[in-house]
């Protein structure tokens, strides 16, 4: 019984200190209410955030250090044993009863301070853990699934406040999450597409690249070492999608009217100005005009199509997304409607509006230079 349960249980260290620090703020926030002879919900607060954070990393444990795909020791491991996907996996990834009473045991310390709200945890449970499964989904090439999980964990979000409601959402996705997680155990190993690549080398790879051949040599090389396929159309549409989604079910969920339309014009700001301004170092990044600006004005040459065009998607993406903001305020467009839309377009155009970095590296008008990042060789 003991083996069984410990297959899904942290290292005891993290429970001995989970342990010691709930139950140390639980005794603070129960002897400083004692002593004011009134509830503090703002201290209790801190004791429910305590929980939640609990169950939010052993929710990532869950999914991080038990799937193959993810944890890839382990991947490695399995891929030299006979395992298929008709046998079942060492560690389970998919909820277990061990997984229901770990999550009831943190629901039943946070019952007698929070009652009927403890709902919150089982709730922050599924969260990550199918937000986490999601990422194995796009990792694995269960792309459809990913999407769909991206999508049900949003409309459980937007019905957060109504828990019933919420949970019934939970399941549905979590169905459809297991689907796609033996869907993709049944393709095991797995074989990557270009873009699949390109993530895993974007989430391993450090500050430091060990296999930079320095300059000029890595603009040179016959292979672009830092990824440059670009993010295909289809996925750039669906991402864009679900950031607008995603932004309306959270705003959904801001009661508070001024709370609401600040969260609302926030961050439809970060995403219609930043995203740009962090596409465009990419590409300028030891790629120069193939002259300078006193030389456009000497010459006439005001504008460089073969160069300027790595300036229309960021440009175009940030006007578009501002004029659906100045329209939806014109014509009192709901916010829940008016900044998610104008977040899903301007991402929709830094995304899949070319050219990809890769054309634009091989066909730019531009000359190559030694970029921030580079190294240099020495020879001699």
């Amino acid at each position: 019984m003991r083996r069984w349960f410990r297959v899904v249980l942290p290292l005891p260290i993290w429970l001995i200190a989970f342990a010691i620090l709930y139950g140390v703020l639980t005794a603070l926030v129960l002897y400083f209410e004692q002593r004011v002879g009134q509830r503090l919900q703002d201290l209790r607060k801190v004791s429910r955030g305590v929980l939640a954070f609990a169950t939010f990393c052993y929710a990532v444990c869950r999914v991080g250090f038990f799937h193959p795909a993810l944890y890839l020791p382990y991947g490695s491991w399995l891929a030299t044993t006979p395992w298929s996907s008709r046998k079942p996996l060492p560690w389970p990834i998919h909820i277990v009863l061990q997984d229901v009473i770990i999550v009831g045991v943190l629901c039943g310390l946070a019952w007698p301070m929070f009652g009927p709200s403890t709902v919150m945890i089982l709730q922050a449970f599924l969260v990550t853990y199918l937000l986490c499964l999601a990422v194995a989904h796009f990792l694995t090439g269960a792309w459809g699934f990913g999407y769909a999980v991206i999508f049900g964990v949003g409309l459980a979000v937007r019905l957060w406040l109504d828990p019933a409601y919420s949970c019934g959402a939970f399941v549905l996705t979590y169905g459809v999450a297991y689907v796609g997680l033996r869907h993709s155990l049944a393709r095991f190993p797995w074989e990557y597409t270009e873009f699949q690549e390109r993530i895993l080398r974007e989430i391993i790879k450090s500050h430091l690249n060990q296999n930079s051949l320095g300059w000029p040599y890595d603009r040179l090389a016959p292979k672009f070492r830092d990824g440059s396929l670009g993010v295909p159309l289809q996925h750039a549409l669906i991402i864009s999608i679900a950031a607008g989604w995603w932004l309306y079910a959270i705003g959904s969920l801001i009661l508070d009217l001024e709370g609401r339309k600040t969260f609302l014009d926030m961050i439809p700001f970060f995403g219609i100005c930043l995203v740009p301004l962090v596409r465009l170092p990419r590409y300028l990044d030891g790629y120069w005009p193939p002259i300078s600006l006193a030389g456009r004005i000497v010459t006439g040459r005001w504008i460089i199509p073969g160069y300027d065009q790595v300036f229309v998607a960021p440009l175009l993406a940030a006007a578009l997304g501002m004029m659906v903001i100045v329209a939806a305020d014109l014509f009192n467009v709901d916010l829940l409607c008016s900044r998610p839309g104008a977040l899903s377009l301007s991402l929709f155009i830094s995304l899949g509006i070319g050219p990809t970095l890769k054309e634009w590296r091989l066909t730019g008008n531009h000359r190559i230079t030694k970029g921030l990042q580079q190294t240099t060789v020495e020879v001699g």
